[in-house]
């Protein structure tokens, strides 16, 4: 998504030289970036991440066909995300997705993500996840990680050849008594995406049914009355709705 980061000029008369505020790279920045920045979490994991792999699929001119959408159980207690795009390249991984605020995606409306920060939202629930990426004939898996400091950390696990398709897959443990609330999160978060995922490991899993009462509605945005969505008015942009 296009992002306009122009401001207005500003004279400055007098005073004495100009600095630039900075932020430090450290333990607390990224905590604020990936953890206490989300009020709902497990929704922002759900949207964020199924967000990056409808994108990845407009990049790779496959918008209309599903990813995969794993969803956790007792017996296959993860959650996961796998799309069928572009994939990460190494240089991918080292320069754009372990970097805050870089993206490939700012300079298009075509695509949901811009800010960078999508990616890394399982480190608000988790200190560890998986990422898997294909990328023309070489599947690579990463484990991502909070180091002892506090930082969070990326390293290789494999690499093997492969004639799968491209694509990255992100998977994360989760907790006992949360499987009910990511099922609950796919179906709320997911519910405005022309094309719904394949679900996986959860028979029966059904999208409420969109609403049609619009209070306004353009190319860009649209509002409706919310009735059984938890809010009597939500926003719907980029199949989103918020």
């Amino acid at each position: 998504m296009k992002l306009n980061t122009s401001s207005a000029p500003v004279v400055v008369s007098g005073g004495g030289d100009t600095s630039q505020f900075s932020i430090a790279v450290n333990a607390k920045a990224f905590r604020v970036l990936s953890d206490t920045l989300y009020q709902n979490k497990i929704g922002s994991i759900v949207r964020e991440l199924c967000c990056n792999a409808k994108d990845s699929h407009v990049s790779a001119n496959k918008a209309s066909e599903p990813f995969i959408v794993h969803i956790p159980d007792a017996y296959e207690p993860w959650f996961a995300v796998q799309d069928f795009g572009i994939g990460l390249s190494p240089a991918d991984i080292n320069d754009v997705f372990t970097v805050y605020f870089k993206s490939t995606k700012d300079n298009s409306n075509e695509t949901v993500g811009a800010f960078g920060l999508g990616a890394k939202t399982p480190f608000s629930y988790t200190d560890q996840f998986t990422v898997t990426s294909v990328y023309n004939g070489e599947r690579r898996i990463y484990s991502a990680f909070i180091n002892e400091t506090g930082m969070p950390s990326i390293v290789e696990m494999d690499a093997s050849k492969t004639n799968d398709k491209n694509g990255v897959e992100i998977k994360m443990s989760v907790k006992r008594e949360d499987f009910q609330k990511f099922k609950n999160e796919v179906q709320t978060q997911l519910r405005f995406f022309t094309v719904k995922p394949i679900i996986q490991n959860c028979v029966g899993l059904t999208f409420p049914a969109l609403e049609k009462d619009f209070i306004i509605e353009n190319d860009d945005v649209s509002i409706a009355n919310g009735s059984g969505y938890g809010n009597k008015f939500f926003i719907i942009q980029g199949e989103v709705g918020y």
